[in-house]
C-alpha cells in the first residue's frame, strides 16, 4: 500500500507547482518532437517510413524529389525532409 502524505500549501504555491510541471512536460514533448524530426534514416528505414520500396527511394533521389545526405559513405535521409517531400509529392499525385 502506498503512503499518502497530506500537506498544506498556499494556493499561489500550488498553482506555481502545477504551472512548472506543465511547462516541463510540454518542453520535453517539444524536444522529443524536434529530435524526431532531425532523425536520420537509412534507405530501408526511409522506404518503410514512406511505405514505398527501396527502389522508389533510389528513383526519387536520382530525380531530385528527395534529398540524400552522406554520413561518411552511408546514405541517410532526414525524416523532416522526407515528410515535406512526401507532402509535396501527394499534392501533385494524380487521383
Amino acid at each position: 500500500m502506498q503512503d499518502v502524505i497530506l500537506i498544506s500549501l498556499p494556493q499561489e504555491k500550488l498553482e506555481q507547482l502545477i504551472q512548472d510541471a506543465v511547462q516541463k512536460a510540454l518542453s520535453n514533448t517539444d524536444e522529443a518532437k524536434e529530435h524526431n524530426q532531425n532523425e536520420l534514416l537509412t534507405r530501408k528505414e526511409a522506404a518503410n517510413y514512406l511505405n514505398v520500396s527501396v527502389a522508389t527511394i533510389d528513383n526519387w533521389t536520382r530525380i531530385g524529389k528527395i534529398i540524400k545526405h552522406y554520413n561518411g559513405t552511408a546514405v541517410r535521409f532526414k525524416k523532416s525532409e522526407l515528410e515535406s517531400s512526401f507532402t509535396n509529392l501527394l499534392k501533385y499525385k494524380r487521383g
